[in-house]
């Protein structure tokens, strides 16, 4: 397994667990974090791991301030484009085919809002704040971006999330929908790790299919022939695979299913 800088990165059993790990810098998303979370994410991908859990190391006391900005000062044009390494690893978190659990703690502001919001289930620590901050710097946010956030964030909320870049607390963000539950620091990994192992326990080809069909009704709306013939493809697989006969006949024989992934 490659070493990286900014990031631990380790696996239990079926489980990756991916540590951002520049407390000095508050976790902020330079070129060098982003490049190590790309190659990391892309690791994971090939591996046999089923479920991801991404968080701050212990010694971070917030999950990430978001961008460097003062990266941007030697960059003429857009940033945050499509060819910026900022969207390139988002665009990977988006289409990234195993569940990602994020645990995040302190503060989750501008870039690291994004990222946040496209991993699968959020848990937050008591003392989390959330802030889409691109109007304190007159960024021009991408319109893939804010369609992302507008996807779990009602427009009202988010209109005022992004006019104000005022923070809300972990609570206010389980009212807008961006949190599914909040536990403390301490017990937060293995809360994570909990339900990361029930996921674990069921097949892999249901979980990306699932996964697949709400990140494409939620992205579009109007499923394109294309993608519906992709879906319909993933869904005959799935009925087709002895992961299905073995959780039917488990359940007939009363016994917990053992899925393989194929």
């Amino acid at each position: 397994m490659k070493k990286y800088e900014m990031i631990n990165y380790y696996q239990e059993g079926l489980i990756s667990i991916v540590e951002l790990n520049c407390a000095s810098k508050h976790n902020y998303l330079n070129k060098q974090m982003l490049s190590e979370i790309s190659d990391i994410f892309d690791e994971i991908s090939k591996s046999s791991s089923h479920c991801v859990i991404l968080k701050a190391s212990k010694e971070c006391k917030m999950f990430s301030s978001g961008h460097s900005i003062k990266d941007f000062k030697d960059i003429f044009g857009d940033p945050l484009g499509e060819s910026s390494n900022f969207r390139s690893v988002i665009n990977q978190i988006k289409n990234f085919s195993k569940p990602i659990i994020s645990v995040v703690n302190g503060g989750v502001y501008g870039g690291a809002f994004e990222l946040v919001l496209l991993t699968d289930i959020v848990i937050a620590t008591p003392d989390c704040l959330f802030a889409i901050t691109p109007a304190n710097f007159t960024l021009a946010y991408p319109l893939e971006g804010i369609k992302s956030m507008l996807s779990i964030i009602g427009v009202h909320h988010l209109k005022e999330m992004l006019y104000t870049a005022s923070s809300i607390n972990c609570h206010k963000a389980m009212e807008y929908g961006i949190v599914n539950h909040i536990v403390d620091k301490e017990e937060s990994l293995e809360f994570a790790k909990r339900i990361a192992i029930t996921i674990c326990e069921k097949s892999p080809l249901y979980i990306e299919l699932v996964k697949v069909e709400i990140d494409v009704l939620l992205s579009c709306g109007e499923v394109s022939p294309h993608l519906r013939k992709k879906i319909e493809r993933m869904r005959q697989e799935v009925y087709e695979s002895q992961d299905y006969q073995e959780g039917i006949k488990a359940f007939c024989e009363k016994r917990k299913p053992n899925f393989m992934g194929v």
